[in-house]
């Protein structure tokens, strides 16, 4: 019987988003749910990080995002168990990077959100990171696809689900802010991302999806903005035959854009408000 296995290693942002890892988030995982908030502070953490910046990139010191937690074995399918939030914004600062730089960086900055298909090898096109059902057709469009950020910024789409429109102004946030730097600085940022900024990935292996759940929950509970509708949906979704997990999911997942989020059950009360 297999056993579960844990690794650990240490990776630049640009092998993070390369061959080597095809990022998808599994059914009982919650929303994108980062605001302008935190994605403003990111980026203002990567400015400061620079801020001794003169000739060469590798003159800075290395830069540290944070550590990621997914299931994977020695395939490049990788679910995300913990640090979607981080996986999903760097992409958009990725792609708002994109849409402002000179032209000859975009074909490189493109490579870290889609990988290229060979006809020749039958390799098919694939996205770098696959939100959930409801948002990949939305985040692929606007964010991951060249152009979309031109699309994004006179989106009025009023029936957006909250994951949604926290993408699109978080986006739309980083473009205001990146617009104030000269092509050198967007240049320079760039390449402090991709070359100096590391993360830490947990790679677990394991055919038991119970522990899989556990270590979700556990890492989750201590996390940032996840609230009691966030770990019930794991614990119930977890409890549902596999074969209908997804239909319960996306059932799941309607009713609470039709909620709002901010809806959370409250431990001094006990109760649902």
């Amino acid at each position: 019987m297999n056993k579960m296995s844990i690794r650990g290693s240490e990776h630049p942002i640009k092998k993070i988003f390369s061959d080597d890892f095809a990022f998808t988030i599994p059914l009982y995982q919650r929303a994108y749910a980062w605001t302008t908030e935190e994605s403003e502070e990111l980026l203002q953490d990567l400015m400061r990080a620079m801020e001794d910046y003169k000739e060469s990139i590798e003159d800075l010191p290395p830069y540290f995002l944070g550590s990621i937690v997914l299931i994977k074995d020695d395939e490049p399918n990788a679910q995300i168990i913990d640090g979607q939030q981080r996986l999903t914004t760097l992409t958009m600062l990725l792609a708002a990077l994109r849409s402002l730089i000179k032209s000859e960086y975009v074909e490189g900055l493109t490579s870290f959100l889609c990988e290229k298909g060979n006809i020749v090898t039958g390799t098919p096109q694939r996205y770098r990171l696959r939100l959930r059902k409801q948002d990949t057709p939305f985040f692929q469009k606007y964010i991951q696809e060249a152009g979309g950020i031109e699309e994004l910024k006179s989106l009025q789409e009023p029936l957006l689900s909250e994951s949604q429109r926290n993408i699109r102004d978080n986006t739309l946030c980083f473009i205001r802010e990146l617009q104030r730097l000269s092509q050198d600085q967007l240049i320079a940022l760039t390449q402090f991302i991709v070359n100096r900024c590391f993360m830490i990935v947990v790679s677990v292996s394991s055919p038991d999806l119970d522990s899989v759940y556990r270590i979700f929950s556990v890492l989750n509970s201590r996390g940032l903005d996840l609230s009691y509708p966030d770990i019930l949906k794991s614990e119930i979704i977890n409890a549902i035959p596999s074969e209908q997990q997804e239909s319960y999911a996306t059932k799941w997942e309607e009713i609470e854009s039709i909620l709002g989020r901010e809806l959370r059950l409250q431990p001094q009360e006990g109760k649902i408000l």
